[in-house]
C-alpha cells in the first residue's frame, strides 16, 4: 500500500482565498474558502498554521496565476517562506490550468479556452485538448484586447471558462461560458498529478504573459 501522502493546496490568485488539505489519493481533508479582496495576507498564515497542526504536510501546490497582483504576491511570498523553514516541496500551478482540469470527465473531445481578466482593459487566454488524460496546451498564456478575444471565440467552438468568461459575457450575451468561476482543490492537485505544467523551486507569480 503506498504510503499516505498529505498536500496542502493554496489558491489566491483571484478573490478567494482558498486552502485545503489533499491526501494522494484525492480526498480532500479540509478545505478553507473565503471570499476577499485584497486582504489575502490578513488571513492566510492563520488558515495555513490552524491546518498544518492536524496534518503532516507533505507538499504544497500553490497557483502562481495568472490572476491578482495582490493575492499572488502575498501567498507566493509566505508560502515560499513557509516551505522554506520546513524543508516541504513546493510547486506552482498555473490557474489557467486547473480551471481547464475540471472537464476532463465531460469534454475529453473539445478545446477549452480559460480566460483570466487582468481587471484592466484586457485578458489573458490559454486554450487545452486533452490527450488521454494530459492536458495539452494549444496556446499558451498570452495577453490579448478585448475586440481579438471576441473575434477568436467567435469564430471557434470552445468550452469557456475563468473569471475573465464572466465580465465577457456580462457584455456580449452571445457568449456561452460555463459558470465554473473558483478554482477547485482537486483540480489543482490533479493538474500537479496529470500534466506536468508544475513548477518547483523559483516559484514566482504569473502576473504578465506576451502579447498575442
Amino acid at each position: 500500500m503506498a504510503k499516505q501522502e498529505y498536500y496542502l493546496i493554496v489558491d489566491c490568485a483571484s478573490k478567494q482565498c482558498l486552502v485545503s488539505i489533499i491526501d494522494n489519493q484525492r480526498h480532500l481533508l479540509e478545505s478553507e474558502n473565503i471570499n476577499l479582496q485584497h486582504r489575502h495576507g490578513d488571513y492566510l498564515p492563520d488558515i495555513v498554521n490552524a491546518m498544518s497542526e492536524c496534518y503532516h504536510i507533505d507538499n504544497i501546490l500553490i497557483t502562481i496565476g495568472p490572476g491578482s497582483f495582490t493575492g499572488l504576491r502575498t501567498s507566493i511570498a509566505y508560502m515560499r517562506a513557509y516551505a522554506m523553514a520546513l524543508s516541504i516541496p513546493i510547486y506552482g500551478i498555473k490557474n489557467t490550468c486547473a480551471y481547464a482540469r475540471y472537464y476532463h470527465n465531460t469534454h475529453q473531445d473539445k478545446k477549452i479556452m480559460t480566460i483570466i481578466d487582468t481587471k484592466r482593459q484586457d485578458y489573458i487566454y490559454a486554450t487545452f485538448v486533452f490527450n488521454n488524460n494530459y492536458l495539452q496546451y494549444v496556446q499558451e498564456e498570452v495577453t490579448i484586447n478585448q475586440d481579438n478575444l471576441i473575434k477568436i471565440i467567435n469564430n471557434h467552438d470552445y468550452i469557456i471558462c475563468g473569471d475573465g468568461a464572466t465580465s465577457l459575457a456580462e457584455k456580449y450575451h452571445h457568449i456561452k461560458y460555463d459558470n465554473n468561476i473558483l478554482v477547485q482543490s482537486k483540480y489543482v492537485f490533479d493538474s500537479f498529478y496529470h500534466d506536468n505544467h508544475h513548477i518547483q523551486s523559483s516559484i514566482l507569480p504569473l502576473y504578465l504573459c506576451p502579447a498575442a
